[in-house]
């Protein structure tokens, strides 16, 4: 099959960068194994001779002034693995922050990594060096709870990105900040990160160190030492040997200490929510109640002190007994916050994240600041409102509040179109995603993160009743329940859990069972799932590509960039195995995370396409068309009680949104065209194997959930913006008008070479200040309340997650 060679084809352009990393020494003579990427910034990892895992890692980044913030992921993806972000404050200062995504959001604060800035952080004229020991970042746990070690030979996957843009709050290591700009993958040489000066180098060069002669160093290849100074001078290092041009790590003098020397020990670990951290036996219902051990107090002290049962030993050895004291100093130009002191039941890393798995029987204390209020930046310039639009009224809708008991002003409350209104109903979400409804009408959540909540409404739509249904922290997307309410699915990037559910409680009755297991673990993290209404004992799962351009997803056997479907009723011990059960129910779909059934009980799904694509014409020159192209798309997926093996196009065709910016072939809006025509697959062949889209959104729109409205007269979809387009688009939520054919089948009514089949009902009034991570809602799961047909929506822009009711008025 020809989709099939092309693939196979293209798969050998799919791998890591290898063979890249060099070694070099900085200017306070540490010696590390380095990778610079294009943009110039130099990654540079050292560890202990001879050691395995956990031990200590010295993390070096240099960077040149106009990189906003850059960071490594330790397992070589974004999400589930821990974070080293840095960027440079004011003219001198650099900050480092520990995090953790749990999706593709902005990571979170994570504390079970620590870095201690080492001599050798500071700027220049011309770039900014952070040099840093990690104490957790060489062994932790990966998304199901299983210990990962980083290899001490061999290559090690790694990835870095990076922003030209400032962070919100530089001072501050926890600031929000944009999303990346670019990112990449590289194996990093580990045998070549080892040295046996290691201990030395941290003695030395640790905050009041001092420092001592390194003989080993002196036959390094690459070496470029520079004595320490007793001057107020920042002496440069010179690049290492390498045939890349690299950033060039900088020196501050520990003698005669600048205002931004530290003069002790700086650990950046900034902490997550509260919630995340507290024992099982804590209960959050609308405001956070505490469990009987905890005591809460309001001090604003000049300094942290974190006394904690040590999950990440020295360098050398674990020693789970043992304890720490860290004291931790932080400089901010805002106003200190409140700190709150909890005594925490027994637990663990392990036992936070995983709470199904064993509980140790050490306690621990802790200081931590309370979550930050940040402020609503401004608008900017309002642009006109689009035209307005009046969408067919629901059948005896029930009336939208204009305001909710108890909830706050609404970050970015945005415009809605003619007759309708959008009511803020719950903040203080952790980056919420799917929302459902139970028969009795609560509502359920997802909270990438943290968990599964559950919600309570009063007659106006309102939440009266919060509280904690599952507290998992890898549960980061899909959540469907069976028609009749008894049995709750959610997903993991990895697993489908299952859980029996009370809708009378609000509960679960017992623990999880896992009912699919062996998905893919990186890429698009979200793994949907739906619950047919007509199939109670079915599951489909849609599972994403493993980056922008999966080549490996031209073999459908590979399960990705598919939707399968599950049988419920005769579950393996251990769950199914994805890729070897199930049946495809439609592949060649690049990241379909939005699922809905028509009236006809037929599946449809809005796919998210690719980002910075090119397109080479006859002439062998690759233009670069992606601010507009690909189209996003709605598609068709039929009948999922039987398989469906028909190919959507991914990772080989794609369809046009703007034609004009293809000039090598006319082309309409909705015709499939792929990236390098040639001799074996071109645009016709497309044309001729592909399964067209219904219907054509603007390209980085980034669909993400679908609903009809009662009468299958029109289709809902939330836009959730993308970082792949200047301007932005999308961060809105549109209706697609539908009806009936002669036939009997459910369509758009606009044509498949429409762009302008869909209007907006509800949209950031200025989409120029929606880069991801800042200034806009960020609508996610969409969901018509069954009895009133109000339409619940979430948002999990990276400044407040937040609950929505949108209706006619």
């Amino acid at each position: 099959m020809r989709v099939s060679s092309v693939a196979a084809g293209l798969a050998a352009l799919a791998s890591l960068v290898h063979g890249q990393t060099y070694k070099y020494c900085d200017a306070v003579g540490i010696c590390y194994a380095g990778y610079t990427t294009e943009q110039g910034i130099q990654y540079g990892v050292a560890i202990p001779a001879g050691r395995e895992p956990p031990f200590q890692i010295i993390l070096q980044i240099a960077a040149p002034k106009s990189v906003g913030w850059a960071g490594i992921a330790w397992q070589g993806t974004m999400a589930y693995n821990p974070l080293a972000v840095a960027w440079p404050n004011g003219d001198s200062d650099v900050v480092v922050s520990s995090r953790m995504a749990y999706g593709l959001s902005l990571p979170q604060p994570y504390p079970d990594a620590t870095y201690t800035e080492l001599k050798g952080t500071g700027q220049n004229a011309t770039h900014w060096t952070l040099t840093t020991l990690c104490e957790g970042c060489s062994a932790f746990l990966d998304v199901n709870g299983g210990d990962y070690m980083i290899p001490t030979t061999g290559e090690a996957r790694l990835a870095w990105a990076q922003s030209a843009e400032q962070v919100i709050e530089p001072a501050n290591n926890e600031s929000a900040f944009f999303a990346h700009d670019t990112f990449g993958k590289w194996g990093h040489d580990m045998a070549m990160a080892q040295s046996p000066d290691f201990d030395a180098w941290v003695a030395a060069y640790s905050p009041g160190g001092e420092p001592s002669p390194f003989p080993s160093n002196s036959s390094v290849e690459g070496s470029s030492l520079i004595s320490d100074s007793s001057s107020n001078s920042q002496p440069i290092s010179s690049p290492p040997t390498s045939s890349t041009s690299v950033a060039t790590p900088i020196l501050i003098s520990s003698s005669t200490p600048s205002s931004t020397s530290r003069t002790t020990r700086r650990v950046i670990s900034p902490r997550p929510p509260s919630t995340t951290i507290l024992s099982s036996t804590a209960q959050v219902t609308s405001t956070l109640s505490l469990s009987s051990t905890a005591q809460a107090t309001s001090t604003v002290p000049s300094s942290s002190t974190v006394q904690a049962t040590s999950t990440v030993p020295s360098s050398s050895t674990r020693n789970p007994s043992s304890t720490r004291i860290i004291t931790t100093t932080r400089r901010s130009t805002t106003s200190r916050r409140p700190t709150t002191t909890l005594t925490l039941e027994p637990t663990s890393t392990r036992s936070r994240l995983f709470p199904w798995l064993p509980t140790p029987t050490t306690t621990r204390r802790i200081t931590l600041p309370t979550l930050p209020t940040l402020p609503i930046l401004p608008w900017g310039k309002r642009f006109p409102s689009p035209a307005a639009v009046r969408p067919n009224d629901f059948s005896r809708a029930a009336a939208i509040p204009e305001s909710c008991p108890g909830t706050a002003s609404p970050r970015f409350p945005g415009s809605v179109a003619e007759g309708w209104r959008a009511t803020k109903v719950k903040g203080s979400l952790r980056s919420p995603r799917t929302v459902i409804s139970d028969p009795l009408g609560n509502l359920l959540v997802i909270e990438n993160g943290k968990g599964i909540t559950a919600h309570k409404l009063d007659a106006n739509g309102c939440i009266v009743e919060s509280k904690d249904l599952v507290r998992q922290f890898n549960l980061n997307h899909g959540l469907t329940l069976t028609p009749d309410g008894k049995s709750l699915y959610a997903s993991s990037m990895t697993q489908v859990l299952r859980w029996t559910y009370d809708p009378a409680t609000m509960s679960v009755v017992g623990g999880s069972t896992i009912v699919v297991k062996t998905m893919y673990s990186g890429g698009h993290p979200t793994r949907s799932v739906y619950v047919p209404p007509h199939l109670p004992n079915l599951l489909l799962i849609s599972h994403g590509s493993n980056d922008n351009w999966d080549y490996g997803a031209g073999d459908k056997t590979v399960g990705r960039s598919v939707i399968k479907a599950f049988d419920m009723t005769s579950v393996p011990t251990g769950g199914h195995a994805y890729n070897s059960t199930g049946y495809l129910t439609g592949w060649g779909l690049r990241n379909t995370v939005g699922l809905t059934f028509d009236g006809n009980n037929m599946l449809w799904g809005v796919e998210n396409s690719m980002d910075e694509l090119k397109r080479t014409g006859p002439s062998g020159v690759a233009l670069d068309i992606h601010i507009d192209n690909p189209a996003d798309e709605l598609n068709y997926i039929g009948d999922v009680s039987k398989p469906n093996e028909d190919w959507y196009g991914y990772p080989t065709c794609f369809t046009v949104w703007a034609p004009e910016s293809i000039v090598d072939r006319n082309f309409t809006v909705g015709d499939q065209f792929v990236a390098a025509p040639n001799a074996t697959f071109d645009d016709d062949t497309c044309r001729n194997m592909s399964v067209p889209a219904k219907l054509s959104f603007q390209a980085h729109s980034a669909p993400l959930d679908l609903k009809f409205d009662k009468a299958f007269e029109n289709l809902y979809v939330a836009f959730h913006g993308s970082w792949n387009r200047v301007p932005s688009t999308g961060f809105k939520v549109v209706q697609i008008p539908f009806h009936k054919d002669a036939a009997g089948n459910y369509n758009p009514v606009a044509s498949p070479h429409s762009n302008s089949g869909y209007t907006d009902i509800w949209w950031n009034t200025n989409t120029t200040v929606c880069n991801p991570s800042t200034q806009c809602f960020r609508p996610v799961g969409l969901h018509f309340d069954t009895q009133t047909e109000r339409m619940y929506v979430t948002s999990d822009a990276a400044m407040e997650g937040e609950l929505w009711v949108l209706g006619k008025i």
